[in-house]
């Protein structure tokens, strides 16, 4: 074990015990055993002589976990949300099941708020704002939100980091990543799952959830990219009034998406709504590169019968260009039915082990396209697609870059919306790369106007007839890539 490991392993020892501990009452004594093990040699036996606590032996692997995570709190709980969009790395199961998880934070106590915006804006609130509500409008895991008016007048949340917040996410997050290492080193089927890769992606996320200037940054950022959508309204935000752990913006107001009727109340026609959030999303993704990232009905508002607000952006999803290649590589794959060109392309984004059954993952992958894409694609279930892709990468271990596995989850997401609202899918005809972009989200939401639209004219691309794309070559005859 190097110093530096066992450094940061010492100084949070008290807490690795209570990790593992929690971890071996609910059944995983595998990971209490490391857990132990790198903290302090020898307790691990007296941990894995406990047995799970009786009343947990009949929860799934997955119910256990988020029991485990839940009560190891906040960090812990944003974790297993980030796994819960991986089921390609935990299965879908256990995915489904830490979808489930919430962070359920109290307030911080009176005047804790007003001494941590004092602190980032070096004046007292009363010089800053004409009136701030002392009592949040809402607590999540890691902020919370005040409703306050400026001296002009205008109405403004103020998000404010909880009190120590981010002290504790930050030791949180030192542990975890030198667990990740331990394991990694100590543990060749849990290494196989790339911990520290994820352990990684989880403490870039964290660390902007803690440092509000980020989410300032994204709204300052969306904001330049839909200046031409005047129909998308975001919370516009005041850099003056925001600091490390607050963010000032505007306060939006209008009706929440929870059905049909709650649309149509708008002046909304429902249709053109999921169109309109379909297309917003295509744009944001293909056009931009970065998107809005958390699209549940929580974090959508209507504002009136021609306006869709989008809250929260402090979770988004970045695509280089060369990513959105790939994306679109891959969607022009499924369109075309193209089983040995996707394999090709699974295997490409994947870290492939070297002892892959290529032959076996393209038997799965073919299965795959005629079970859900063999019929018309307004049947198609993308849920039940999706989830039984991930199946199958995760049976064979191969596991998608972060910001892919992001993306897919966010566009089942907004099918799941779409398919709340009670919208079906048109067959789309296309066949062109632009059709691609156009296809992921019509394997989503799917939500353009019924009939042919311009860019989807040039035939079907779910046709089994449809030709197979001229840019790779696919072999017959192919091996797994080297590690």
């Amino acid at each position: 074990m190097s110093d530096d490991l066992a450094g940061v392993l010492f100084r949070h020892r008290e807490r690795l015990k209570e990790i593992g501990n929690v971890l071996s009452r609910y059944g995983f004594a595998r990971l209490a055993d490391h857990a132990a093990e790198a903290g302090e040699p020898g307790i691990a036996g007296r941990l894995l002589t406990r047995v799970a606590d009786p009343g947990l032996a009949s929860m799934s692997a997955g119910q256990r976990l988020r029991g485990a995570l839940s009560e190891l709190g906040t960090t812990w709980i944003k974790l297993g949300q980030m796994l819960s969009l991986r089921p390609d790395l935990v299965g879908p199961d256990v995915a489904a099941e830490l979808a489930r998880l919430q962070a359920d934070v109290p307030a911080d106590p009176p005047g804790s708020a007003e001494q941590t915006i004092k602190t980032d804006l070096g004046r007292e609130v009363s010089e800053a704002f004409s009136s701030f509500e002392a009592a949040p409008m809402a607590s999540a895991s890691v902020a919370q939100a005040h409703r306050a008016t400026l001296p002009d007048g205008t109405a403004v949340v103020v998000k404010v980091v909880h009190s120590g917040a981010r002290a504790r996410v930050l030791d949180d997050l030192e542990l975890m990543r030198a667990l990740a290492g331990y394991v990694e080193s100590h543990d060749e089927t849990l290494a196989a799952y790339s911990p520290s890769v994820v352990v990684d992606e989880f403490d870039t996320m964290m660390r902007a959830a803690v440092d509000l200037r980020e989410e300032l940054a994204n709204l300052q950022q969306f904001t330049a990219n839909l200046a031409d959508e005047p129909d998308i309204v975001i919370p516009t935000p005041y850099a003056e009034l925001c600091g490390p752990d607050m963010l000032t913006m505007s306060l939006i107001t209008g009706q929440k998406v929870t059905g049909r009727d709650s649309v149509t109340a708008t002046g909304w026609d429902v249709d053109d709504l999921v169109r309109r959030a379909s297309n917003v999303y295509l744009e944001m993704v293909f056009r931009d590169g970065i998107y809005h990232a958390d699209p549940h009905p929580g974090n959508f508002l209507l504002p009136d019968g021609q306006h869709l607000a989008i809250l929260d952006f402090g979770d988004v999803g970045r695509l280089t260009g060369a990513r959105k290649a790939q994306v679109e590589d891959l969607l022009l794959a499924v369109g075309s039915r193209d089983v040995d060109e996707l394999t090709d392309i699974v295997i490409d984004l994947t870290h492939a082990p070297a002892d892959l059954d290529v032959d076996r993952l393209n038997g799965q992958i073919g299965t795959w396209l005629n079970r859900y894409l063999g019929g018309n694609v307004a049947d198609l279930d993308m849920v039940g697609a999706t989830n039984a892709g991930m199946q199958i990468l995760h049976s064979n271990r191969l596991t998608f870059p972060g910001d892919l596995a992001l993306l897919f989850r966010v566009l089942v997401r907004l099918q799941g919306m779409g398919g709340a609202l009670g919208r079906r899918c048109p067959s789309p005809n296309c066949s062109s790369r632009t059709c691609a972009r156009w296809l992921s989200t019509a394997l989503t939401p799917a939500l353009l106007a019924d009939g042919p639209s311009a860019p989807c004219a040039a035939g079907n691309a779910f046709s089994p007839t449809h030709p197979p794309r001229s840019g790779r070559c696919c072999s017959t005859s192919r091996t797994a890539p080297s590690m």
